[in-house]
């Protein structure tokens, strides 16, 4: 997913999502028999859900982690991104406005505002805004492949850790 660019199609969008859960459907249930099996049957129900509970935590600090780093990327991009004719154009407030919430790329009610404000500078207002569109785009990729270089790297080291893991045989029976 890191190699995803403004230019991937839908289909292709939608072939690396899959990819992603089917890795990552195969692995959960691995992880919780794993578990379950190097603990006695007494508590079993205790280590299956302190699993869960521990992956839920996991989920939410690596998305907080990753969101900022998103969010920054973002932010850092998008404002090196803008030319000179673009920054005179657009409003400080509502620079920080798109950088804060990037709607106008998904919401159509937020692209008739920005048409709307770019019809008022004329011929050269349809060409600044498909620039600040692409301007918007790029910085999105940039970040977002950024977070999956770095969750890439999570998965990797995760990966090598899982050959340290101790072989315990399952259980035929409790």
């Amino acid at each position: 997913m890191s190699g995803m660019t403004p230019g991937t199609s839908e289909a292709g969008a939608i072939i690396f999502i899959v990819i992603s859960g089917f890795g990552l459907g195969i692995t959960m249930p691995v992880y919780t028999i794993a578990v379950q099996n190097a603990v006695p049957y007494s508590v079993m129900g205790i280590a299956t859900s302190t699993t869960a509970f521990f992956r839920s935590i996991g989920g939410l600090l690596g998305m907080s982690v990753v969101g900022s780093v998103m969010n920054n990327r973002f932010a850092s991009e998008f404002t090196a991104g803008l030319s000179p004719q673009l920054q005179a154009v657009i409003p400080a407030g509502q620079s920080n406005q798109l950088v804060n919430n990037p709607q106008a790329l998904f919401s159509s009610g937020a692209m008739e505002q920005l048409q709307a404000q770019f019809a008022n500078f004329g011929a050269q207002g349809e060409a600044l805004l498909k620039e600040l569109l692409s301007t918007l785009k790029d910085a999105l990729s940039s970040s977002l492949s950024e977070v999956f270089l770095i969750s890439f790297s999570i998965v990797a080291v995760a990966f090598v850790v899982n050959f340290f893991l101790k072989e315990i045989p399952l259980r035929t029976h409790h």
